[in-house]
């Protein structure tokens, strides 16, 4: 019972379409294993355009955070072999 390639494509993107409309929206989406994401609101900065030299202001935007689960980090560090 093994599910079609094309069956497998659409069940991923309504997944991802689903977790994206629930970030969206301001809700906290967790995956279980992995992690969860949240909408987070990044202030305005002022800047300089390294290029011009002029000063500017970016205006205030949403943002994506992402906050693995400890149990992912943990598993991630035993593999210590990789960073060498």
């Amino acid at each position: 019972s093994y599910l079609s390639v094309n069956f497998a494509n659409k069940l991923i993107d309504s997944y991802l379409k689903a977790i994206e409309t629930n970030i969206i929206s301001g809700d906290r989406v967790t995956i279980p294993y992995i992690g969860s994401f949240k909408r987070t609101i990044r202030s305005s900065k002022k800047f300089r355009n390294i290029s011009t030299g002029e000063h500017q202001v970016s205006p205030s935007h949403y943002g994506v955070k992402f906050t693995p689960k400890k149990s992912l980090i943990k598993l991630m560090n035993e593999r210590n072999d990789i960073i060498q």
